[in-house]
């Protein structure tokens, strides 16, 4: 069975081993950190997403609430936009098993956080992206904006390329979730939702990511 769900402390293994797994092959950056990559405190208090093909987890995302620019800067470990509203939700700690990889699974977690965030009030979704990532294209479809940081002191991974910030602002996320229902309705159809609607509304712990 294919499906999408909230993963919980008992997928802790299969998450931690899916991210790092998938971060060791990278191009975009070298994984120096891979123990910051472990399930652990910011997945407990906040949003993991998983795509399961029976037992095994494929595709991944973790979902962080903002409540503002200081928590922002912290999960993120860079300098954060003006432009950036909150409240918001920081995607990072994604990661797809290679043989899943260019199906949509990262678009099918995606839109189920967009829903979320658009049912909560969420005035925002960040996260970082590396220059040149091949879904960037699809993003700028969804009406994402792409923004370089002034400086940047993350040090789990050691970046190949330029780490840029995606933004999607409110008012792009109805029309985001119906191009990639559209445009996805393959994957979705296929790794159907599992448990209860996704929400934001209980979440409220961010951590540096």
């Amino acid at each position: 069975m294919k499906v999408i769900k909230r993963a919980t402390f008992a997928d802790k293994s299969a998450i931690s081993t899916l991210r790092i797994e998938e971060f060791k092959r990278a191009n975009e950056f070298l994984l120096v950190k891979p123990k910051r990559l472990l399930w652990g405190k910011c997945d407990d208090d906040n949003v993991v997403l998983g795509a399961w093909d029976g037992p095994d987890a494929v595709s991944t995302m973790r979902a962080v609430f903002i409540r503002n620019s200081d928590q922002a800067t912290q999960c993120l470990q860079c300098t954060v936009p003006a432009q950036v509203a909150y409240p918001a939700i920081v995607l990072n700690s994604g990661a797809t098993r290679m043989e899943y990889r260019g199906i949509g699974l990262n678009s099918a977690l995606r839109y189920y956080v967009i829903e979320a965030a658009e049912r909560d009030k969420i005035k925002s979704i960040l996260g970082p992206i590396y220059k040149g990532a091949p879904r960037t294209n699809f993003m700028q479809k969804l009406g994402y904006t792409f923004i370089t940081p002034t400086k940047s002191w993350q040090n789990k991974l050691n970046p190949k390329k330029v780490r840029l910030l995606a933004l999607l602002k409110e008012t792009q996320f109805n029309q985001a979730a119906a191009l990639i229902k559209t445009s996805r309705s393959d994957i979705l159809k296929e790794f159907t939702w599992a448990g209860d609607p996704l929400s934001f509304a209980s979440v409220r712990s961010p951590q540096q990511a």
